[in-house]
């Protein structure tokens, strides 16, 4: 009960209303496709999102070990450990990587062509 409740706190921490991380998989953002995603995909969230979220990365600490042992941290249907995956090189990279991420055709392609906001 507690590990879940530090989910939470950890998950609302990271993601504030409005201001979610682009989280799950740096990579993923910064991958180019031929295709465009869907703009209700999780990509596409993402980066419709801010990079606010990664002033929230020193939280990440308390499920790491979690994380790390592939346990299932979910908080209102989000992946707490795959938001925490754009942490694991701290504050800073998260923030570069998230930049650099909305900058991709992918990203703008959810930013220019979806209407719907987070």
């Amino acid at each position: 009960k507690i590990l879940l409740s530090l989910a939470a706190f950890l998950y609302l921490a990271i993601q504030p209303a409005q201001q979610a991380n682009i989280q799950p998989g740096v990579a993923t953002l910064s991958r180019s496709s031929r295709q465009t995603p869907d703009c209700s995909s999780q990509i596409c969230k993402d980066c419709r999102d801010t990079c606010d979220g990664c002033n929230k990365c020193p939280l990440c600490k308390i499920v790491a070990t979690s994380c790390a042992e592939g346990k299932k941290l979910k908080f209102s249907g989000e992946d707490v450990c795959a938001k925490c995956s754009y942490c694991a090189d701290g504050k800073d990279e998260c923030k570069r990587q998230c930049k650099i991420g909305k900058s991709k055709p992918t990203c703008q392609h959810c930013i220019n062509k979806c209407d719907v906001k987070r």
